[in-house]
């Protein structure tokens, strides 16, 4: 279960913002996947993959996750929307 919630999350993060990605950016998926491992292992350790649970755990517990999965999260979501305010917290 934890490679699937792992995988089902970089899925997520990729495909919550496909619209609007840069053929190359700067922070991947999978460098946002495990650098927030134990962040999502320990706040959303019963989000199941599909009808956006992992998102919305992300979401519900992203103060709680550690400053460097919260910038990964942030970096990860501003380069594919291309944005460079990653200051910002995550839009609702």
């Amino acid at each position: 279960m934890r490679v699937s919630l792992l995988s089902a999350c970089a899925l997520m993060l990729a495909l919550a913002v496909a619209g609007a990605a840069r053929a190359t950016p700067a922070l991947t998926a999978e460098h946002v996947r495990l650098v927030c491992a134990t962040d999502l292992q320990k706040y959303c350790p019963d989000a199941k993959p599909g009808a956006g649970t992992v998102r919305a755990c992300i979401r519900a517990h992203f103060m709680r996750f550690t400053k460097p999965c919260r910038h990964a999260l942030l970096t990860f979501r501003d380069d594919r929307e291309g944005r460079s305010d990653v200051a910002a917290a995550p839009s609702p």
